[in-house]
């Protein structure tokens, strides 16, 4: 079952320069998807267009087995929730009222106490307690990408998609984030995340989208992370290892 499926799915920016060429593929429901591949491929805006910011040129878009289009936009927004690459704050809004945005696509009026138990929750869940009333500008910049994580995760979506969400993290805070997103996972909750670790990648995803210029190389299981779709993917040899049953891959000659 397909939580989003999108057939002949082309868009540009300007005329005659096409960043997503046709592209055909899936993201599983209730399960992790990676979307990899070298800067400037078009996995940013492959997220963008499956989060109705874009307006393809050409193709489909379906959620939950209904056209993308067909979704009023706050059935879209408990549906579907975006973080997006980097996120500056525009407002001085501290922590607990950004998270709070969260619930808007579920409160008629005003926050109920539920509601101020799942902000809480997502806040805890991402190790921001302690920065509650702290103002967005006064965080570093992987806090505030912690923030925005949260906040995707009060609106309690079907489906989460995320943009590099281990950006800007230390490596501690990378591991706590797909952690997170695994729990969110096994929680019922589609995911779908452009990472540029493969490592990353290939510990915590399930399903795997391999993009190149504008089209999409390979998608599957585990089993597409191999080494010549790495080399042809970076353009750069790859070895795949393995030592006490786990497996990742390292750039050949170095280490």
């Amino acid at each position: 079952m397909s939580a989003i499926t999108f057939q002949n799915l082309s868009f540009d920016y300007r005329r005659h320069q096409k960043v997503l060429r046709q592209l055909n593929g899936e993201v599983p429901a209730q399960k992790l998807t990676a979307i990899l591949g070298p800067n400037g491929c078009g996995k940013s805006t492959l997220i963008k267009c499956l989060m109705r910011l874009h307006q393809p040129q050409q193709g489909n878009i379906r959620l939950m087995d209904r056209a993308l289009g067909d979704y009023a936009h706050k059935e879209l927004a408990r549906t579907l929730a975006y973080v997006a690459q980097s996120s500056q704050a525009i407002f001085p809004m501290d922590v607990y009222s950004t998270v709070m945005l969260g619930r808007k696509p579920h409160v008629s009026w005003r926050p109920g106490r539920a509601d101020h138990q799942k902000v809480r929750t997502a806040i805890a869940d991402m190790g921001l307690t302690d920065k509650m009333l702290t103002l967005l500008g006064e965080l570093s910049g992987g806090e505030q990408q912690r923030v925005q994580v949260a906040r995707a995760l009060a609106q309690e979506p079907a489906v989460l998609l995320l943009d590099e969400p281990t950006a800007n993290l230390d490596l501690k805070y990378q591991k706590e984030v797909m952690q997170l997103l695994r729990r969110v996972v096994e929680q019922g909750i589609t995911v779908a995340a452009v990472l540029h670790d493969v490592n990353l990648a290939l510990r915590y995803a399930d399903h795997f989208i391999l993009m190149k210029q504008g089209a999409i190389l390979a998608q599957g299981g585990p089993a597409v992370l191999t080494e010549k779709n790495l080399a042809l993917l970076y353009e750069t040899p790859l070895t795949r290892l393995t030592k006490d049953g786990s497996t990742w891959f390292q750039a050949w000659g170095t280490g």
